[in-house]
């Protein structure tokens, strides 16, 4: 693996934010990091951030209830991917034939994010 690449998370579009979050607490033993909501862009959600064990900085599982869209086909999954350099790596995005659909922005919690489309 790249060491300017590192896979960070995986999110999960549910229609019941409470009872995805029970199934995976209860039944799998997820343990809850925290609550998120994020309306600063198109994909306006609530997010149950959830993880295993109890190291930092590991691969978290986040739940996500969009407010502003339909929750999509069983199936649809967003990954996190970590990179050294966030800008350069959105413009090989791009150049790759994808497109950003949330831009860079910063983040209280964390490095900057965005959301990406690969090119279909």
């Amino acid at each position: 693996m790249s060491p300017s690449l590192h896979f960070g998370l995986t999110k999960l579009v549910v229609p019941d934010l409470p009872a995805a979050e029970r199934f995976y607490c209860d039944a799998l033993g997820f343990r809850l990091v925290r609550h998120n909501r994020a309306t600063d862009h198109a994909y306006q959600q609530e997010q149950a951030i959830l993880a295993l064990g109890e190291e930092p900085g590991g691969h978290a599982l986040i739940l996500v209830r969009y407010l502003n869209r339909p929750c999509p086909e069983p199936g649809a999954a967003w990954i996190g991917l970590t990179v050294v350099d966030a800008a350069r790596s959105a413009e090989a995005v791009v150049a790759a034939g994808g497109r950003i659909e949330v831009p860079l922005r910063p983040t209280a919690s964390r490095s900057p994010s965005s959301a990406i489309r690969p090119g279909t």
